[in-house]
């Protein structure tokens, strides 16, 4: 089940290239994947460190008796939640026509951005975030984390502050770089830790829930080459989700042609009717690249 820190209104648009564009239609699944495998080397890094440096300079004037072991403690436990599993994501932009995004993403404008309804994230058992972009406010964000932490943790290893430390890593995976900001991001995250946990331990064999309450249990990623590299990832049906599966007949709302995309308006209506998608539009990017 996905849960909505960021609630989006408008659709969410993922570029690609042709090929890509048409294995999305037709498996109806989207790929999680290893952030780290990311053009941005600094994803979940720089986060970690600004919480931190957040965390340690804490003083009782921040909180009033202030455990400070007991917030060493919560740091730790996020910092080795950080270590020992794998943040999965895919990522969207807000805008489904831009010059950068056709070169970055869709090969060199030769792709397509496919725009999903919103609604359409509801099947996939990740946290839909609105990435954060660094400026001259992030450390006091981070500051208000840590404090709201403080705050909110309760003792060690209880509930509270498995919790408290579940809101404070999703701070951190939601930031990056400003000079990526072009791409207004929004992405959906699924945390999995490395090692199968053992068959006793219930809790962390539970990974995440669907909607009718059926767990989403650890399971092994799977694995593609990108980049020289083993790269983990997993795929998940994108639709509503409901008791019968994943219903993607409307999970589309709009199709954008890139500025040197060979496939025409026709064919790609054709594509999309034959696998059964509805209430779409197609329409050919206002961009131009020679």
């Amino acid at each position: 089940m996905a849960y909505f820190e960021y609630k989006p209104t408008t659709p969410l648009f993922y570029y690609a290239d042709v090929e890509s564009f048409e294995n999305i239609v037709r498996s109806k699944r989207l790929w999680l994947t290893d952030v780290t495998a990311s053009n941005d080397p600094r994803e979940i890094r720089m986060g970690r460190e600004l919480f931190s440096a957040a965390v340690n300079a804490l003083t009782e004037d921040d909180i009033p008796l202030l455990n400070r072991r007991d917030m060493a403690a919560f740091l730790a436990d996020i910092l080795r939640l950080s270590r020992t599993s794998t943040c999965y994501t895919v990522c969207f932009g807000l805008a489904g026509d831009e010059l950068p995004m056709w070169r970055e993403y869709a090969a060199g404008g030769t792709g397509v951005s496919i725009g999903f309804r919103p609604t359409a994230m509801n099947a996939i058992p990740g946290r839909m975030q609105l990435v954060r972009y660094s400026d001259e406010t992030t450390p006091a964000v981070f500051r208000e984390a840590a404090i709201r932490a403080a705050l909110t943790m309760g003792k060690p290893r209880t509930l509270s502050s498995v919790l408290a430390a579940s809101e404070a890593f999703a701070t951190f995976t939601s930031l990056k770089h400003r000079t990526w900001a072009y791409e207004r991001e929004v992405r959906m995250i699924f945390n999995q830790r490395h090692e199968k946990p053992e068959p006793g331990e219930i809790l962390t064999q539970m990974v995440s829930a669907h909607p009718d309450g059926s767990i989403v249990e650890w399971r092994e990623p799977l694995a593609r080459q990108s980049r020289g590299r083993t790269v983990s990832y997993f795929e998940f049906p994108f639709g509503r989700h409901s008791n019968n599966g994943t219903d993607a007949r409307r999970a589309i709302e709009q199709i954008v042609l890139g500025p040197q995309c060979e496939m025409t308006v026709d064919e790609v209506t054709a594509i999309l009717s034959s696998e059964g998608y509805e209430g779409f539009s197609v329409r050919a990017s206002d961009c131009e690249i020679q």
